[in-house]
């Protein structure tokens, strides 16, 4: 098998012992698991249970996808897609692939591409998963264009924390009406993915919708009305830049809006507004009758910066009334940067904020001052 993973967990060395003794013990154990090994699948096959077969990738192309950005692929990936068995993978060779309508991901599947891109002019979500739960669904190496007019991907449904372990990464997008969007989900990841709007439209980079414990690593949003929107608990962004873009974006909203979240963690991620736009860089605000009885308390900012440019902009607004009580938001070791900004934090509607050795250049406005 040419697997890069099997071949890296055959060929790469483990670590290297220095003292004699430790060299001769761990020969002796590694002699005694792997006799357990053979006797293991010396009963497996005995007992007529066979060995483990390793299941081929599905490639798009064997069901008669072109790739070649003209021609309609999407009823051939969606035959590849559904061919694809349990655990299995639909991989995706180099070509762009013009689809018309959504496509639907199963359970239990990867996705894996290598220089492929999904393109779409039509109003559609490329990429859709809404089986009740979606459950082990992996996308990685895909790219996307929108045209100006699609978006890239819509997993799971509407009911709070249904859906897990559904994992995205290497993923790159363009041009979009909206980036990625996660409904109902737990135990679920990004990483390293980059996404970028259209002037102008109104869309979300990331849209997490009732998720908990989600992680996003080394995620870039910009070009959208909102690059990233929260709502749910124990979500995790660690390096993030969040970012309006040059252009006069006329309907750009917040950079980041948190709506009734709980236990969220943002480290070394960078709000940035490029150009002279009249927004909030971080808005976070309770709602009344939220779901789960969530509430939007304990979210911490861990070595952020905040950079805006405009007079009339405030950077970070806190609760609003009427709504419940943003509660217990640390800032600590966070940078606001200004350029002649009205105001760093706004306290709208805020309690027990706490600020922790941060930089800022000018004062904070409201009825809670200084944390």
């Amino acid at each position: 098998d040419s697997s890069p993973s099997l071949h890296r967990a055959v060929t790469q060395p483990g670590p290297v012992e220095t003292h004699p003794r430790v060299r001769i013990q761990n020969l002796k154990f590694k002699m005694q698991k792997s006799w357990l090994v053979a006797l293991g699948l010396a009963w497996a096959l005995t007992a007529g249970h066979g060995a483990p077969a390793l299941i081929s990738p599905i490639n798009v192309k064997q069901f008669g996808a072109r790739g070649n950005g003209t021609t309609d692929d999407t009823a051939a990936i969606q035959a590849a897609l559904t061919a694809t068995p349990t655990m299995g993978t639909t991989f995706f060779p180099p070509g762009s692939y013009l689809l018309t309508t959504s496509l639907l991901v199963r359970n239990a599947s990867s996705l894996l591409g290598a220089g492929a891109y999904l393109v779409s002019s039509n109003n559609i979500t490329m990429l859709t998963a809404t089986s009740a739960p979606v459950q082990n669904v992996t996308v990685d190496g895909l790219k996307f264009d929108g045209k100006g007019v699609a978006s890239a991907m819509d997993f799971g449904t509407g009911s709070p924390v249904g859906g897990s372990h559904v994992r995205i990464q290497n993923v790159y997008g363009s041009n979009l009406r909206s980036g990625i969007t996660l409904r109902g989900l737990y135990y679920s990841s990004l990483d390293n993915c980059q996404l970028y709007g259209t002037t102008n439209l109104i869309g979300t980079g990331l849209c997490l919708t009732n998720n908990g414990n989600v992680g996003v690593f080394n995620f870039t949003s910009g070009k959208f009305s909102t690059p990233l929107f929260v709502q749910g608990f124990g979500v995790t962004l660690i390096n993030g830049h969040l970012w309006a873009d040059t252009a006069a974006h006329t309907n750009l909203v917040y950079l980041a809006h948190l709506r009734d979240a709980t236990d969220c963690s943002f480290r070394n991620v960078i709000f940035e507004d490029l150009v002279n736009h009249a927004t909030t860089n971080l808005f976070v605000e309770g709602t009344v009758g939220a779901p789960n009885g969530w509430r939007t308390t304990r979210n911490s900012f861990t070595e952020c910066s905040f950079i805006g440019n405009n007079t009339n902009q405030q950077q970070v607004v806190l609760g609003t009334s009427p709504g419940t009580a943003v509660v217990a938001t640390v800032f600590d070791r966070c940078s606001f940067l200004t350029n002649g900004l009205a105001a760093n934090i706004v306290f709208g509607n805020a309690l027990d904020t706490s600020l922790l050795n941060c930089r800022r250049s000018v004062g904070y406005a409201g009825p809670e001052t200084d944390g």
